[in-house]
C-alpha cells in the first residue's frame, strides 16, 4: 500500500509537472500572439491615418485649386477691376503679383499639407503614389506659373493690334481662369486624386472591414 502511495504520488507530481509546463507554453504563445495581434493593429491605424491624411489633403488640393480658377473672387479686393487702373507699368505688374499671390495662397496651403503626407505614406507603403502625385503637383504649376506670365503681360503697354501677343494672353486667361468643369487641368487633376484614392482603399478601412469613403474622409 506504502509503495502505491508513493508511485500515486509520483505521477501526480509528473502530471503537475506536465501541466505547468504545457500552461507555461501556451502562455507564452497566447502572449506572442497578443503582441502580434497588437503591432498588426499599430500598423493599420498607421496606414489608415496616413492614407487618410494623402487623401485628405489631395482632395483640398483639387478644390483650392478649382476655386482659384474662378474669375470673380469677391474677397480680393475688388476682383479684378483694380489692376487696370494703376498707371505705373512696375506697380501694375506688382499688383497683378500680389493678386495672384492671395489668389493662390489656399492653393499652396493645401499643397504642402500634401507634401506633408506624401512623405509619410511613402514611408510606409513606397513610392506607389508617386505618379499620381507629380501630376497633381504638375496641374498645380501649370496654373501658377501660367499666372506669373499673365502678371509680367498685366504689367506692360500691350498693343492691342499685336495678334501674336493678344492670343498668348488669351491662352494665359484660359488656363488661370474657367467655368467649364471638363477642361484638360481640372481632368488631369480628378484623375490624378481618383487615382490616389484607389491605391488608398486598401488602407482606408474602418475597423468592421468597410472602406471610408472620400465623403467621410
Amino acid at each position: 500500500m506504502p509503495h502505491d502511495w508513493v508511485v500515486f504520488r509520483e505521477v501526480v507530481g509528473f502530471a503537475k509537472d506536465v501541466m505547468m509546463t504545457i500552461l507555461a507554453g501556451a502562455t507564452v504563445v497566447i502572449a506572442h500572439l497578443g503582441v502580434d495581434s497588437w503591432r498588426r493593429e499599430l500598423r493599420g491605424k498607421a496606414h489608415f491615418e496616413a492614407a487618410r491624411a494623402v487623401l485628405r489633403s489631395a482632395i483640398r488640393v483639387r478644390e483650392t485649386l478649382g476655386e482659384s480658377r474662378v474669375q470673380f473672387t469677391p474677397h480680393l479686393r475688388g476682383g479684378l477691376s483694380w489692376q487696370a487702373q494703376i498707371k505705373d507699368n512696375r506697380e501694375r505688374f506688382q499688383a497683378w503679383r500680389t493678386h495672384f499671390e492671395e489668389r493662390y495662397a489656399p492653393m499652396e496651403k493645401a499643397l504642402e499639407d500634401f507634401e506633408t503626407a506624401m512623405l509619410e505614406i511613402q514611408v510606409l507603403i513606397g513610392p506607389e503614389l508617386n505618379e499620381s502625385a507629380q501630376e497633381l503637383r504638375k496641374q498645380c504649376r501649370i496654373v501658377r506659373n501660367s499666372a506669373t506670365s499673365y502678371a509680367f503681360f498685366g504689367g506692360q503697354d500691350i498693343d492691342g493690334n499685336d495678334s501674336e501677343t493678344m492670343s498668348e494672353v488669351s491662352e494665359l486667361r484660359k488656363i488661370i481662369y474657367t467655368r467649364d468643369p471638363n477642361d484638360s487641368i481640372t481632368n488631369a487633376v480628378d484623375r490624378a486624386v481618383s487615382d490616389i484614392e484607389s491605391k488608398l482603399v486598401l488602407y482606408l478601412r474602418d475597423s468592421r472591414g468597410g472602406v471610408v469613403s472620400a465623403v467621410k474622409i
